[in-house]
C-alpha cells in the first residue's frame, strides 16, 4: 500500500521555507532563476515544473532508522528518519509530516525534489525543495492507515 504524506501542491506545511527561499532568491540582483521561472510555487513556477523545465530528482529506498540518535558531527541528540538510496544514506529531521505514525523501519520512502540554483558573484546558492513524499508498506502488513 502506498500513501502520500506530503505534497507541496496541497500542503502549506512548508510555507515558511518557501517564503524564505523566495526572499533569498529576491535578494540576488538580476536573478536569472526568477526571470526564467518566477517565484517558487507561483503559477509560472508550477507550469515550468509540469512542463519539465525544472530539474526533478526522485530518491527511493528503505527506511533504515527512525527516531532518536546522536548527531555524528555536533555530538548531540537528534530525532531523524534515515533511508538508503543506491548505498547512500539520506536523513531528515523528524518534524512535521516526517512524524507520521504510519512510517516504520523497512518501509519504502520516495522523495521527489527539485532545486533552485543561482550563481551570484559570491558563489553558488542552491535550495532543495521537496515536492512530494510517499511511503510504501514494504512488508504488506497493512499498518498504513490512509
Amino acid at each position: 500500500m502506498k500513501m502520500t504524506i506530503y505534497d507541496l501542491r496541497t500542503s502549506d506545511e512548508q510555507a515558511g521555507f518557501i517564503q524564505a527561499c523566495n526572499r533569498s532568491l529576491h535578494a540576488i540582483p538580476d536573478n536569472p532563476y526568477l526571470a526564467a521561472h518566477g517565484d517558487v510555487c507561483s503559477q509560472q513556477w508550477w507550469t515550468h515544473l509540469d512542463d519539465g523545465k525544472l530539474p526533478v530528482k526522485v530518491r527511493r529506498g528503505p527506511v533504515t532508522h527512525l527516531g532518536p540518535t546522536r548527531d555524528e558531527f555536533a555530538d548531540e541528540p537528534c530525532d531523524i528518519i534515515r533511508f538508503e538510496v543506491d548505498g547512500r544514506d539520506h536523513e531528515y529531521d523528524r518534524e512535521g509530516f516526517w512524524l507520521n505514525p504510519d512510517i516504520h523501519v523497512g518501509d519504502i520512502v520516495t522523495v521527489t525534489t527539485t532545486k533552485a540554483t543561482v550563481e551570484p558573484p559570491t558563489g553558488e546558492n542552491t535550495w532543495f525543495i521537496d515536492l512530494k513524499v510517499e511511503i510504501e508498506d514494504a512488508n504488506n502488513d497493512l499498518h498504513l492507515t490512509k
